[in-house]
């Protein structure tokens, strides 16, 4: 992958990373979560999010400001941000899962959504993209010989090309035809 299609993916982030961006800073400073939970793991996993959408959103809105000048590196930032917001949010919600709080689950979910993000931002910015999807800078192959239509077949009793017609007809001269019609095979 070049320089030039990198720098394209990387705008195309833009809007992605910006959206990211945009829901953990509101949630990360618009609704600051406190842990109330006797469990000092339990309050520190919710402390530990709400630093990560607080830190992580800042962090995302750099990656927005990379991506839309059309630098790479912001593809690679992406995927290691996302991947490291991701697994906050996993380990986070796990415990708060575990804990009985269902916003634990979606925790999960949101973490699981970061991790594919990275690993697609990751595979962009290395290229691998273009060889999950088959696409190729080399010619292919040319396609194989296919076996002959019957309609291209030429009964002997006919006039060859550039011979007037037979006198009684074409159905007649086929009619004359003693041997079997040439057959196609196909395999």
């Amino acid at each position: 992958m070049t320089f030039d299609s990198r720098s394209r993916f990387a705008r195309g982030n833009a809007a992605y990373a910006a959206i990211a961006a945009a829901l953990l800073l509101y949630y990360g400073f618009g609704f600051p979560m406190k842990g109330i939970s006797d469990s000092a793991l339990y309050n520190l996993a919710v402390d530990v999010a709400t630093w990560t959408m607080r830190i992580g959103g800042i962090g995302m809105a750099i990656v927005v400001l990379g991506s839309l000048i059309g630098r790479p590196e912001a593809l690679l930032a992406d995927a290691v941000l996302s991947g490291l917001i991701g697994l906050s949010f996993v380990l986070t919600g796990a415990v708060r899962f575990f804990w009985g709080n269902t916003q634990g689950l979606l925790f999960l979910i949101f973490g699981l959504m970061f991790l594919s993000a990275a690993r697609t931002c990751w595979r962009v910015y290395r290229g691998a993209i273009y060889d999950d999807f088959g696409f190729r800078s080399q010619a292919a192959p040319p396609p194989e010989a296919r076996p002959v239509h019957p309609a291209s077949i030429h009964p002997e009793v006919l006039p060859k090309e550039n011979e007037p017609p037979p006198p009684e007809g074409y159905l007649a001269a086929l009619a004359r035809e003693k041997k079997e019609p040439g057959k196609a095979e196909y395999e």
